[in-house]
């Protein structure tokens, strides 16, 4: 297993003040030794402490033998924790010329090596070197993050790089890279010594992302417990088309058990193709029935995988991995809404934002039943003024009611205006009375139960213009991060579902001229004009990436080109959208 140096970068700045949990460790460890133990017994994963470190430097456990490392002698402190002694001959006392160590003497050491480097970094005034590390630990999001260590394992091939940013508000954005197919554990602790397991998933990508809202304090690692069996074409839910493949190195006999919420469905045992692929899959999917096949009745699958070497020349594998049942309210059900008075500048400007907003309500008509915060449905006829509008505390409450309430109405579509950013929709993301934030939405029923249609109105929505900033506020109402074509929707049984946004902050309005600014409510009238259009028999026969196209190039033929004609417009260069953008607007309706 290896670890990322931005991980250990985050850990190492926590050590400096806080030398007091290792203290309290001191005291547990009292009465441990250390002892030297052969690198056969050297377990995959655990907490694995540099003697030296790189450059001479004390640093944080790695959660595996770091690379470069396998000659070195190693030591047992018990609790799955291990010393490396990397010092080749220069080992610091009182570890050197012994096989049997206190593990009081060892961490009283580290301590000591601890606050002589705070005290050298201090007399050295290095000021800029902890700056960079400052803002790598609090996520400065305008910059890619830079290394201040670089330990011998840094860009090994398959070494897992594991990085921590600080987003909007307190939300902690934590991403590592992966490997498609395999199966990866991500670790959580307190204090270095207790692992507690977070989360077990299968990457699917090159990268895997999620945030933590919580405000305490705590570190994190990632373990790849094998590679033996991988899962192929992996995604972690399943709506219309259940199905699991496997992937295996070893030559031999498989046998895998399908449960849906804890009920045994099917087990097999059988001999592992020459391809070494296999798997398990629901054979009465017909895609002639996409999106309108019946979905299933279980909330948890969960399939066990064990894999037996033939003449038993290397050890078995196993593996266990699970997916969600998604589903939504398949009647599409809408809300049209804006943040009201969001610029406080004239009003007459709010009267134009209602105009437009009246304008988008009926454009959304088109694909859902639009209702009003209570979730009464609300006649194509109902006048601006009794359109939804986000006001106040109680305002806010009721749409996330809509969204993902306990009871009541659940909305499938929304289109939103109003001030956004990263992660989450409001002013002031910090204030969850007056906002909606990821982690809100990041909850069990969002998950499993994404939206059908969103649109975000506001600046940043869709993440950002650098490559790590994803569409992670998208993602969390349409369960899609990425622009997938219709056919791998049919493909894979998933309900069309499609989100957009904005990459950079928005200006709606000129403050000082006190008028909108007409370009951006151009684009999205012309969107929506090319969006709901319909064939000679009646049918929407424009696509959502048609409808972008058209929004970004009206060649004269736009919303407002009888007062302004535009052949392109601008304003929609910063738009990015996911899910599924060859669909039309009333799919799945």
């Amino acid at each position: 297993m290896k670890t990322n140096i931005e991980v250990i970068i985050g850990i190492f700045a926590l050590l400096l003040s806080s030398t007091r949990s290792l203290q309290a460790q001191i005291a547990v460890a009292e009465t441990d030794e250390i002892q030297l133990v052969s690198h056969t017994s050297v377990p995959h994963s655990g907490t694995f402490w540099m003697a030296k470190g790189p450059n001479g430097h004390p640093m944080p456990p790695y959660p595996g033998l770091p690379p470069g490392c396998s000659n070195f002698p190693i030591y047992a402190l018990g609790n799955g924790q291990f010393v490396v002694d990397d010092s080749k001959g220069a080992l610091t006392p009182p570890l050197a010329g012994s096989s049997t160590l206190n593990a009081t003497s060892y961490l009283e050491t580290r301590i000591t090596q601890v606050r002589n480097m705070v005290a050298q970094a201090e007399e050295a005034k290095q000021e800029a070197q902890m700056e960079t590390m400052a803002k790598m630990l609090m996520g400065d999001s305008e910059a890619p993050q830079k290394n201040i260590f670089s330990p011998d394992n840094a860009g090994s091939p398959g070494a897992i790089c594991l990085s921590i940013e600080q987003r909007d508000g307190d939300a902690k954005y934590i991403y590592f890279n992966t490997q498609t197919g395999l199966v990866y554990t991500i670790e959580e602790s307190t204090n270095l010594f207790d692992w507690s397991v977070l989360q077990t998933i299968v990457a699917n990508d090159t990268n895997y992302a999620f945030y933590a809202f919580d405000l305490g304090s705590r570190f994190f690692r990632v373990v790849q417990p094998q590679d033996q069996i991988q899962f192929p074409n992996w995604n972690d839910f399943i709506e219309e088309f259940a199905y699991f493949d496997v992937s295996t190195s070893i030559q031999g006999n498989y046998h895998l058990e399908l449960y849906g919420d804890g009920a045994l469905l099917y087990q097999t045992t059988a001999a592992v193709p020459a391809s070494g692929n296999f798997g398990v899959y629901d054979g009465s999917y017909n895609p002639n029935q996409w999106p309108y096949a019946p979905e299933y009745a279980f909330n948890d699958w969960e399939l066990h995988v064990s894999v037996t070497p033939a003449g038993a020349s290397s050890a078995s594998a196993q593996a266990v991995v699970t997916k969600k049942q998604r589903r939504r309210n398949r009647d599409r059900t809408g809300i049209t809404i804006q943040m009201y008075n969001a610029f406080a500048i004239s009003y007459l400007i709010q009267d134009e934002i209602d105009m437009y907003m009246e304008l988008y309500f009926l454009a959304n008509y088109n694909a859902s039943h639009q209702v009003g915060l209570n979730g009464n449905i609300l006649a194509q006829g109902t006048g601006r003024q009794g359109l939804p509008r986000l006001i106040d505390a109680g305002s806010w409450s009721q749409l996330k009611s809509r969204l993902y309430g306990a009871s009541g109405l659940l909305v499938s579509d929304m289109h939103y205006f109003g001030h956004g950013g990263r992660t989450g929709l409001g002013t002031d993301l910090r204030d969850h009375t007056t906002s909606l934030s990821l982690a809100e939405l990041q909850n069990d029923l969002m998950k499993t139960n994404p939206m059908f249609y969103v649109a975000l109105d506001g600046c940043n929505t869709a993440g950002g213009s650098w490559w790590w900033q994803k569409a992670d506020l998208l993602k969390a109402f349409v369960g899609f991060d990425k622009k997938i074509p219709k056919t791998e929707f049919l493909y894979n049984g998933w309900r069309p579902r499609f989100g957009w946004g904005w990459t950079d902050s928005k200006g709606a309005a000129y403050l000082f001229q006190g008028t909108l600014k007409e370009a951006h409510f151009d684009f999205v009238m012309d969107f929506y004009n090319r969006l709901t259009h319909r064939d000679d028999n009646g049918f929407l026969d424009k696509t959502y990436e048609d409808a972008i196209h058209f929004g970004q190039h009206p060649n004269g033929q736009g919303f407002n080109d009888q007062y302004h004609i535009r052949t392109d417009n601008s304003e929609g260069n910063s738009i990015d959208y996911v899910g599924c953008y060859d669909c039309f607007f009333d799919e799945g309706r």
